[in-house]
């Protein structure tokens, strides 16, 4: 299901955005790059979306692809991002990885904050800390 979703082409719709950033959060561990460029895509769509819960998702899969981009030895990645008014925007679209993927941290704490207020737990908060393993499970294709 996430290679279809990753692939298909939403345009500015931001039905599915939870989802969506699910997949970008798992793909990130098998194929960082078409993670990368299917969240160049729809991270405009993420800004208008005006659902915390989608937007907890989506901060989640990019907290994660950019931890998988920094791991992967990628230094910087250049994004045309919608957050003009954050102190972290730059005019030449050229941003840290890590940076980023504390940029994405911190927007995914802000929501699982309050979702976890709200619902007097720590369910969220316990999604973004979590330490996925995908690649744990993932089998290695080079074994015979």
């Amino acid at each position: 299901m996430a290679v279809r979703l990753i692939n298909r082409d939403f345009g500015t719709q931001d039905a599915m955005m939870r989802y969506k950033g699910r997949c970008i959060m798992i793909y990130s561990y098998y194929d960082t790059p078409s993670a990368l460029k299917f969240f160049r895509r729809q991270l405009p769509v993420c800004y208008s979306n005006e659902c915390p819960l989608d937007n907890f998702y989506f901060y989640l899969g990019g907290y994660h692809l950019f931890l998988q981009l920094e791991k992967n030895g990628q230094k910087t990645v250049r994004l045309d991002l919608p957050f003009r008014d954050d102190p972290v925007f730059r005019e030449d679209k050229c941003y840290s990885a890590a940076v980023m993927k504390q940029f994405f941290y911190e927007k995914a704490r802000y929501h699982a904050d309050k979702f976890d207020e709200r619902n007097h737990n720590s369910h969220f908060s316990y999604l973004l800390e979590k330490k996925y393993e995908f690649m744990d499970k993932a089998i290695n294709k080079e074994d015979p």
